[in-house]
Formats: C-alpha cells, sequence, structure tokens
C-alpha cells in the first residue's frame, strides 16, 4: 500500500519536533518531490503517448521519440523532424503547461504548510539563481562570437557532432575508461564497490541516467540506447562522475544521505567532463594535436550552450511558445519553432539544478588546481578534497564545496581558457 502524501505530510508536521532542523527539511524536499510527481503523473503519461504518436516527414511516417532523438543527434533532415515535431507539439502546449503549473503548485502548498527552512542543498534564493543566470548569459555572450552562426537548432546540433572522431571511441571500453581515470585518487574502488552499469534506456536523449537505489551502496548507470560516438564518451564521464558523487555519502539520516538534489555530485560529473577534455591529459595519452583539438573544441561548446541554454530556462517566467523561442534565440543565437521551443524549455526539468552544479564545476577546477597542480586528478592528496565535497551529500550543497575549497574564481575563466588553450 502506498502511503498517501498527505497523511506522510501531516506525520511530518507532527513529528519534525524530533528532528534536526536539516533532517525535517530534507524529508520535506523529498515529499514534496513525490507529491510533485503524483501531481505531474498525467502529464508524464501525455509525454508518453506523444513519445508512442506518429508524425509524417515528408511520405514517411515515424514515432516522435525517435524523431526528437535524431534532431538531437544532428540529423541532415534536421528542418524536416524540427517542423514535424513542432506541429505535433502544438495541439499538446496548453494542456501540457496546465498539467505543470498543477504539480508545482501541489508541491509548493505543500512546502509552504509545513513552515520549515530550505533544505541544505536548496541553494541560493530564486532571485539570487535567476541574478546569476542573467549575469552567465552577459558575460559569456561575447564567446559565441568565435562559434559559427547556424541559424537553426538543426545545423547546430549537426556542428556540435564529430563523425570523423566517433571512430576513436568505442563503447565497450566507454564505462571502464570513465572509472578509470579516477584511480590515481583511489577513487575507482568506491565505483566497483557501489556502482553497475546497464541496462540501456530508450529517452529521446544521449545522456546516461542516474539512479540511486542505496546511497553509497547501491547505484546503477543506465546508458543511452543511441549511441553517438564521441557525445556518448562525453555523457559516460559525466554519468560516472555523478555516481560517484554519489557512492562517496557518508552514514546518516536517510533524506540527508540520500541527496533531494544532489549538486556536489552533479558538479563531480561536470568535473569528470573538464578531466577528460582536459589538453594536458590528451597530450599525455598520446592524442593526435588534431584530435585533441576537436575533443576539447567541441565538448567546451557543448558544455557552454547547455549552460546558457539551462541559464534561459531558469529566466523563462512566461511559458508562452513565443517566450520561449525568444529565449532560445538570445542564449543559442538560433531559431526554433514555438512549441517545440516550449517543450524544450517549458517542460519541467533539471535546470536549475544543472545550471548550479556547471558553474560549480569551473569554479572547483581551478581551486584544486591552485591547491594540486595542473593534473590534480592525477595528484593522489586531492583524494581528500574530493570525498569532503561529496561525503556529505544532501547536507550539503555545491556552494558549501566550493567555499570550502576557495573556490572563488569566476567560472567563465575556465571556459575562455578551454576556448583558447594555448
Amino acid at each position: 500500500m502506498i502511503f498517501p502524501p498527505e497523511a506522510a505530510l501531516e506525520w511530518l508536521r507532527q513529528g519534525a519536533s524530533e528532528l534536526s532542523t536539516e533532517e525535517a527539511s530534507a524529508s520535506l524536499a523529498h515529499l514534496c518531490r513525490a507529491i510533485a510527481e503524483q501531481s505531474i503523473t498525467p502529464l508524464r503519461a501525455e509525454l508518453a503517448r506523444f513519445d508512442a504518436s506518429e508524425i509524417r516527414i515528408g511520405r514517411e511516417k515515424v514515432r516522435a521519440q525517435p524523431a526528437t532523438a535524431e534532431l538531437r543527434a544532428g540529423s541532415r533532415r534536421g528542418d524536416a523532424l524540427e517542423v514535424a515535431l513542432n506541429d505535433a507539439y502544438e495541439p499538446l502546449h496548453e494542456r501540457l503547461m496546465r498539467l505543470r503549473a498543477r504539480a508545482n503548485r501541489a508541491a509548493g502548498e505543500a512546502w509552504a504548510s509545513a513552515s520549515l527552512p530550505a533544505h541544505p542543498d536548496a541553494g541560493p534564493s530564486s532571485d539570487d539563481r535567476r541574478a546569476a543566470a542573467r549575469d552567465w548569459l552577459a558575460t559569456t555572450e561575447t564567446f559565441l562570437d568565435e562559434f559559427p552562426a547556424p541559424e537553426t537548432i538543426a545545423v547546430l546540433f549537426q556542428q556540435l557532432r564529430w563523425q570523423e572522431g566517433d571512430r576513436l571511441f568505442h563503447p565497450r571500453e566507454r564505462y571502464r575508461n570513465a572509472g578509470a581515470r579516477w584511480a590515481p585518487l583511489s577513487l575507482e574502488r568506491e565505483l566497483r564497490r557501489a556502482v553497475r552499469v546497464g541496462p540501456v534506456h530508450h529517452d529521446a536523449t544521449a545522456r546516461a541516467r542516474v539512479l540511486v537505489h542505496v546511497p553509497a551502496d547501491d547505484i546503477r548507470v543506465l546508458p543511452a540506447a543511441q549511441d553517438l560516438g564521441w557525445q556518448s564518451e562525453v555523457e559516460a564521464a559525466r554519468a560516472v562522475g555523478r555516481a560517484l558523487g554519489r557512492a562517496l555519502a557518508s552514514p546518516g539520516p536517510f533524506a540527508l544521505r540520500h541527496a533531494t538534489v544532489g549538486t556536489t555530485a552533479r558538479a563531480l560529473g561536470e568535473l569528470a567532463v573538464l578531466v577528460l577534455i582536459d589538453p594536458l591529459r590528451l597530450r599525455r595519452e598520446g592524442w593526435t594535436r588534431r584530435d585533441a583539438e576537436e575533443i576539447r573544441r567541441i565538448a567546451v561548446w557543448r558544455m557552454l550552450l547547455a549552460s546558457r541554454l539551462d541559464a534561459a530556462a531558469l529566466l523563462l517566467a512566461d511559458p508562452s511558445p513565443d517566450a520561449a523561442a525568444a529565449s532560445i534565440a538570445s542564449a543559442l543565437r538560433v531559431t526554433l519553432r514555438p512549441h517545440l521551443a516550449a517543450a524544450l524549455l517549458a517542460l519541467p526539468s533539471g535546470a536549475g539544478v544543472r545550471f548550479r552544479a556547471n558553474l560549480g564545476a569551473l569554479r572547483l577546477w581551478t581551486a584544486l588546481r591552485e591547491r594540486y597542480d595542473e593534473d590534480w586528478y592525477r595528484n593522489p592528496r586531492a583524494e581528500e578534497a574530493i570525498r569532503a565535497g561529496c561525503e556529505g551529500a544532501g547536507a550539503s550543497s555545491v556552494e558549501a564545496w566550493c567555499e570550502a575549497t576557495d573556490a572563488e574564481d569566476a567560472p567563465e575563466t575556465r571556459i575562455a581558457e578551454l576556448l583558447d588553450p594555448c
């Protein structure tokens, strides 16, 4: 029998005095998430039906989910895919937005009724997060001048592929290699102990999923069914880093050990990507200058554009299709048809969490380098800093990790270095 959220909320109100403030707040955050998930079930059902529906592209009929995956993979018929997906989303938009608003309202009312402070990984206030998003879009705007103007998102996805380099990376070794990069810090053993890979998932994304069954003891990484070569290599590094962050959680109350948001683990995932593309590591491992340059270039552009897209999502107050399209045009300098833009930006997502983790990781990289040398990821002394950052799990945050590591440099500093490594 499922414990009704309303009953759980009443139990928490009555029993909060028996818990520490941090544990009570984290418990409430988990409960609010469950309430939102319950409220959003009809939305997920609508999206599942949409994914399974057929759309017409010229004379061909294809299911929406594979069409979405094909668009993101940089298909040459991307413009036709975009038109078809936009037309298919249009009749769904208003209903999806109503369901989204209902879920947000249900979770917000539950939180307000308990009168507890924010949980430890809640991060900055909403106003501060929005200010950070505006600052990030402003400070990284000039970086886009160096990227060929793609005009449409279909062309952008094509430019972010490196099909020639896909042959350099073999799926069979992908996750083993991602784990081995943590061996110099004696952290590979944590992965062997607590993390398992597989089976694949079939969502319309190249991102691997990280599922936490038992904090610190049973974490699963689910690769995407669609293999995209180099892009999948990046996603494997990110997912293994996140899983490692979850595996390092220290014993404690379940609500804190099982991080509600998990920004420290996500930041470790982004650090893993930065390790993968670090020019020093690439040169040491014998990559040709040309291949190393492409690895760095493609990955840093993906990282920058993804962070700008997350910032745009944080700032999107009006979920209308036209507003969403305008936000994407501003953030990525590309056009995207309105209803597809709204589906990308306005539907529930982890944009705020990803944004905090991405900027935190960029700050942490500089701090770790200053403390443990340029190749800090090969210095055994850096193990302590990684463990200390992640072991707090839900009792900590990426902002707290940055503060403890004296990571004060502006995050755009690392982006600028990667865009011009010489």
